[in-house]
């Protein structure tokens, strides 16, 4: 029922900006924006509260330890008090080994208009950052190692 819900409004939001959205059978939705970006909707099939899930990919932690405490130390700055992310959270999902903003809600606090409003709020504050994490991408690292010269986050 409230994958059908969704899917008729993304078929909705999708049609006013000439975009084919909706649910897959899975109960995921993927839209992409900006330069390779991608956000993803996820509303499962059964569960208690009726929650739908929106999380977009910031970027992938590199192998070096020194690379990633500089880039975790950063997301948890980014997320202090949500003044970067509104109410939106920067997270690590160990899964796929990258930093990822999410936000959840019950579905059954939400009608389209809400909905639109949640997304198109979350799309504009992934893309601002987004473009955070590649100028982390861009800053030199120092090595734990003493002799090692510095080197650049690779995203």
């Amino acid at each position: 029922m409230q994958q059908k819900m969704v899917s008729k409004w993304l078929e909705s939001i999708g049609q006013s900006k000439g975009l084919p959205l909706a649910l897959g059978e899975d109960g995921h939705c993927t839209i992409h924006y900006g330069d390779g970006n991608e956000c993803l909707i996820e509303v499962p099939k059964k569960d208690e509260i009726a929650p739908v899930f929106i999380y977009s990919p910031m970027l992938e932690l590199p192998e070096q330890e020194s690379a990633q405490l500089a880039i975790l130390k950063a997301t948890l700055e980014m997320n202090m008090f949500g003044l970067r992310t509104g109410s939106c959270q920067l997270s690590f999902d160990q899964r796929t080994n990258q930093v990822v903003l999410t936000f959840a809600c019950d579905l059954e606090t939400l009608d389209e208009e809400a909905f639109s409003q949640i997304l198109g709020d979350f799309l504009d504050i992934a893309s601002e950052l987004h473009i955070k994490f590649r100028e982390l991408g861009d800053l030199p690292v120092q090595s734990s190692n003493s002799v090692a010269p510095n080197y650049a986050i690779m995203i």
